[in-house]
């Protein structure tokens, strides 16, 4: 737990990302993919790959900033954090 609130502050509010593309392997457990915006205008990202045998790539759509390209190798866990624009 000490991972993910290292990187997401009270009052982050949960937000919804695509993923557009995952390489799909018969018998791999599927990627878990959370995203959030934090107060400090900030997306962090969050991908679990429970697979123990295989590394797994996915194409991430935020419709506001683009594309992000995940590679996640087994059993592994990544948090993106990146800046967004605010709207004034």
């Amino acid at each position: 737990m000490e991972h993910f609130s290292k990187f997401l502050p009270r009052n982050s509010i949960r937000s919804e990302m695509k993923v557009v593309k995952e390489r799909k392997i018969r018998y791999v457990v599927p990627l878990k993919i959370v995203s959030f915006k934090t107060p400090m205008n900030q997306m962090v990202l969050i991908a679990l790959n429970q697979d123990t045998n295989q590394t797994q790539i996915a194409q991430i759509k935020d419709s506001n900033h683009g594309y992000l390209t995940l590679t996640l190798l087994p059993e592994s866990i990544q948090t993106v954090a990146y800046n967004v624009a605010t709207t004034d």
